[in-house]
């Protein structure tokens, strides 16, 4: 999408075309093949208006997916600990309580009183304050992204569709939207 060579070219010329390479045959069918000849050719291209461009998002579009991935990168990395918090109460036959969700507020409640055996306590502890800090970065990131995206009509738009918007029931705040 651009990538890091496009952002410096578009803070210092009028407009940036990105060529799509698939579709660039002449440089490909060249005889001989030079940084020099293919810069040549791709500039006659420009000028006759036959480069076949590829989509570069705008910086609002690029900055609004970092923040998508960067929100997906968290709630993988939590997926991941609350799986490690489960293989390590498995291990240790641990039972679970009884409630809706183990990572909620009751079933971790329940898991900070644990008392277990050894480095397993640490482990327990140091995984909790882990999670409790990613939730705070998720939450975070998902304020961001909605800073980002409410004012896009096309954001507006798609949270008209079932299953896109604001998750029923709730208030229908930023942790609240599926993006």
């Amino acid at each position: 999408m651009g990538g890091p060579h496009h952002a410096v070219l578009e803070a210092q010329v009028a407009s940036v075309t990105l060529a799509h390479p698939l579709k660039v045959r002449a440089i490909a069918e060249a005889k001989v093949k030079t940084d020099r000849i293919d810069s040549e050719i791709l500039a006659q291209l420009l000028r006759a208006d036959l480069i076949p461009a590829a989509y570069i998002p705008g910086k609002e579009t690029r900055a609004s997916k970092e923040m998508i991935r960067q929100r997906v990168f968290l709630v993988r990395t939590r997926t991941r600990l609350k799986n490690r918090i489960h293989v390590l109460l498995d291990r240790l036959h641990v039972p679970l309580p009884v409630v809706s969700d183990l990572f909620g507020k009751k079933g971790v409640s329940y898991l900070k009183q644990l008392k277990l055996a050894g480095v397993d306590q640490e482990l327990l502890r140091e995984d909790l304050e882990l999670l409790e800090a990613l939730n705070q970065l998720i939450k975070e990131a998902e304020g961001e992204i909605n800073r980002l995206l409410s004012s896009d009509a096309r954001v507006q738009l798609l949270a008209t569709v079932p299953g896109l918007g604001a998750h029923p029931g709730r208030g229908g705040g930023p942790r609240d939207r599926r993006y």
